[in-house]
């Protein structure tokens, strides 16, 4: 561009700003025995598998990570989220996706791995239920145990086996001790009346489930 008044003199102007790239993921790996970074990881080999899943954050702040398309995955494979920074290990078919809080300038490593699909549903063990009183409106606790982490829905019947109130539904739990606490409340919102009534837990997980009902007292 000639500038005004002076002949043969070009202007520069500065290029556009590019696109800033808060967040980064990729998987870690090597290749011909040289680190390599996938955008995604391929393989044909049988038996357990692990991939390591590294997460860069420049700006900090809430970071989501989601794996919506799972379920076309076939059932005979399992997968598993370990976090080394926490033990913490989700089932990936139980669970959609996960959020934590990133540092700026930050990098967390997760590794993804394959597990043994189950071929029977989470055991339910250690049920204790401590009863509830109405007129203390003392709520009711229940606690039990899982041995895999576990999709949980927490109901309580009355004595003839009908819905009255849902206390967990659908929750993502993990393994080991769990408990629910209900309100003495119906759906609707109605203190119940004292009698006995039935706790049921149902737990899934690999596309497998139990279900354990116990029976326990609500006091005047």
């Amino acid at each position: 561009m000639t500038a005004p008044g002076a002949a043969n003199q070009l202007q520069a102007f500065e290029a556009p700003t590019g696109p800033t790239q808060d967040l980064t993921a990729y998987f870690r790996s090597t290749a011909n025995g040289q680190p390599a970074y996938l955008s995604q990881a391929i393989s044909s080999r049988a038996g357990q598998q692990e991939w390591r899943l590294v997460v860069q954050s420049k700006a900090g702040g809430p970071v989501q990570l989601s794996w919506p398309n799972v379920s076309t995955v076939p059932r005979s494979v399992a997968f598993r989220l370990v976090d080394p920074t926490n033990g913490q290990a989700i089932d990936l078919r139980a669970k959609n996706s996960i959020v934590y809080n990133a540092a700026p300038n930050s990098t967390r490593e997760f590794r993804v791995q394959t597990v043994q699909a189950a071929t029977v549903g989470p055991a339910i063990t250690n049920v204790m239920i401590s009863p509830g009183q109405v007129a203390a409106r003392q709520p009711v606790t229940a606690r039990f145990n899982l041995d895999m982490d576990a999709t949980v829905t927490v109901k309580v019947l009355n004595s003839r086996g009908a819905e009255v109130a849902v206390v967990r539904n659908g929750e993502f739990v993990s393994r080991g001790a769990n408990s629910a606490a209900w309100d003495l409340r119906d759906g609707s919102g109605n203190v119940i009346a004292p009698g006995s009534y039935q706790l049921e837990i149902v737990a899934g997980s690999n596309g497998q489930s139990s279900r354990k009902v116990t029976t326990f007292s609500v006091a005047r």
